[in-house]
Parts: C-alpha cells; structure tokens; sequence
C-alpha cells in the first residue's frame, strides 16, 4: 500500500469530528527502518496528539516499545488499519500494550497505519455503531467497475474486498453487429440490456466511421438507469425504460408495432426471454453480441483461505455471470461449506435464480435491482 493509498483512507475517517484531540501528528515509519540513528524524534511527540504511523506491520513491535520508553501509557488506545487488492479494509482495535499481539493473531502484514491516542477511543465507538462494522463483504466486480458500491459499504463500516469473477472482452466476432450497423436506417428501435452495451456499441460505430447521428429517427430502449444514463450522457432520449430492470419488463415496455425491426445490442451469453416476447408481439428482431463476460480463473490464495476459514460475512452478486464466475473456483460439496457461513446478496431476480441453481439461497434482495438499493438492501439487513 503506496503513501498516497493510505492518505486516501485517512481522509474517508473525520478524525477531528469524532476525536477531541487538537493535534495530529504524522510519522512514516517506513523511511526510519532499518536506521541505526533513526530519523523521528520519538520523545518529541506530543502524547496528547493523534500518532498516525505510516508502517509495515513487521515494525509495529518496535514503534509500540519505543513509545513506552518514551512515556506513553499501555493502555493508550491504538488502531492498526490495512487495505489491500485482496485483503480489502481491515480495522484491528487495541492498546499500544496490546495492539502487536492482536496483529499477530490476525495473521496479516505489510504496509498499513496505525491510530494512536487517547481519543482514538472516540473513533473506534463511532466504527463500532456502524451497521457494517466488523463485517466483510465480497465484491465480485472490481472496484473501479463499483467504486460507488464499494463506498456505499465502507462508509458503514464493512471491509469491501473486491475480487472480479468475470471481466468484459468484445465479442468472438463483430460480424452480427457490423452487419446491423451497415443496416441502422431499417431499424425502428435499439434495445440495450446493459450500459457495458452502450459502451461498446459506440465504440464498435465509431471505429467503422459512424456517428451518433446515425441513430437519427430510431427509438432506444435501456433495461436500467445505469443503461439510460450511458445513453443520456450520448445526447439521446431513451424512448423505453421499465420500472423493473429485467428484459422482460423491458420488452413489455417496448410496444412494437407489428412488423417493425428491433434490433438488441447485448453480450453473447444473454438469456433469450426478451427477443422472444418482442417477436411474439410481432416484432422482427436482430441479436447483436456486443461484448462478452469472460470468466477469471485465478482465485488469491489468501482469500480462499479466508473463504475455507469462515471469515468472510457476505458475498454480493450483480450478474448471473458473476455468479458462475464464482462457482466455478468451487466443488459443489465446498460450495455448500462455504454458504454454511457465508451469506449471499444477489442484485435482482435473475441473479438470484442462478444462485438457486447452485443449491444458494439468497439472503438479501433489493427492491430496485441497482447497486445502490443493493448496498442500502445489504446496510438494512445487518442493521
């Protein structure tokens, strides 16, 4: 964990909101180690600041004897505070005494800070009033894919691991879309089942030349806000949008007049429903793979490990193919000893169809299936 990652930590945490103290004191201990001399004035710093330590934890030992040398009390409150790719945010709460012990048994190390003061106390009473607090939660996308999502939880208190179970490539072939966009005046509406279609689609019209303006005169449908949002943001008027974020509420929303042609942008392994209903009403339609979800074979060894220990709380699944992506690392029989302890939250139904299919019952569901009601669905359970 880089400088300038832990400082972005720091300032998510109101230090002098919820402490007295009228002073904090920074020390990076990494630039000390290993000094005979030693570049900190140890005895200089005031015992009635705030002592952040910029540290790795393997030198946490010494910093916690030096200050007792120096008069600082054993019972001084003292937080160890980590954030890693799979680690995700740990807080460890504890005393100058004790707090190298609690590390220790929590088996972790690395680059991380530490919180030390009287009024650190204050800072872990308010943590502790969090609903998340204590509590960690498996992203399964990666955290600039649900940065807003990974906030969300963090901000009460979960420690967010994000581990991605599937990544977005283009599709094996464009020759299905390129053909539809040789075609775009025929069409008389475009149906986009994710904003990653939006994306793409774009980006697929702009390398063969075009422009949003041929879209001119063609009605868009999006089966989110996110998807509107993706087409809003384009200059576009989203003509179809349904209150439930499921393509078959979103082709109920449609309204094809019999004989007119639709054409869906969506990813290779999509379900079937939508294009089926829309043909029902009489609509011709075009299938477009835009994109396709790759599964990821890696799994980090420290996060199984935490998985096979029991020490992760919840696991949240945006997509179906999240869900596969996940499984895929598993046995059924593991699978099975891993939701004994683990919960899982899935964002919509169609997700949490997919999980029932591997013997999972989802424990939280949201409303409205966004990852914002997702995290405010997750917050309320644990509240």
């Amino acid at each position: 964990m880089r400088r300038s990652d832990m400082l972005t930590i720091l300032s998510e945490i109101p230090l002098m909101e919820s402490m007295d103290a009228s002073m904090i004191t920074f020390v990076d201990a990494r630039e000390d180690s290993g000094k005979q001399e030693g570049l900190i004035d140890w005895p200089r710093i005031s015992r009635k600041s705030i002592l952040v330590v910029f540290l790795d934890l393997e030198q946490l030992p010494g910093i916690t004897e030096r200050l007792l040398r120096h008069n600082w009390r054993a019972d001084t409150p003292a937080d160890v505070i980590q954030c890693g790719p799979i680690t995700g945010r740990r807080l460890l709460a504890g005393t100058i005494a004790t707090i190298s012990e609690t590390v220790i048994k929590a088996d972790i190390s690395g680059p991380a800070f530490a919180l030390i003061g009287n009024d650190v106390s204050l800072w872990n009473k308010r943590y502790d009033a969090l609903p998340l607090s204590g509590k960690s939660v498996v992203i399964t996308r990666s955290r600039d894919q649900a940065a807003a999502f990974a906030a969300l939880l963090e901000e009460q208190g979960a420690e967010v691991i994000p581990f991605p179970t599937i990544q977005i490539q283009p599709p094996k072939t464009w020759a299905a879309l390129d053909k539809a966009l040789s075609e775009l005046p025929q069409f008389d509406w475009i149906i986009f089942s994710s904003a990653h279609g939006v994306k793409w689609f774009f980006l697929r019209l702009r390398q063969l030349g075009g422009d949003v303006r041929d879209l001119r005169g063609i009605r868009l449908g999006a089966i989110g806000p996110k998807t509107a949002e993706q087409l809003v943001q384009r200059g576009f008027k989203v003509s179809a949008f349904p209150e439930e974020y499921r393509g078959e509420a979103l082709a109920e929303a449609v309204k094809p007049d019999k004989g007119c042609r639709v054409l869906i942008a969506r990813a290779e392994e999509a379900r079937d429903v939508m294009p089926k209903m829309l043909e029902h009403k009489g609509a011709s339609v075009t299938l477009a793979p835009v994109y396709r979800t790759q599964k990821i074979r890696s799994f980090p060894r420290e996060l199984k490990k935490r998985f096979a220990d029991g020490k992760i709380d919840l696991i949240s699944f945006t997509s179906s193919s999240t869900v596969d992506g996940f499984m895929q690392h598993f046995t059924p029989r593991r699978r099975k000893k891993i939701f004994e302890k683990t919960r899982a939250a899935a964002i919509g139904p169609v997700t949490a169809g997919t999980l029932r299919g591997y013997g999972i019952k989802a424990a939280i569901r949201p409303p409205r299936y966004t990852t914002e009601s997702l995290a405010r669905a997750i917050i309320k359970h644990y509240a």
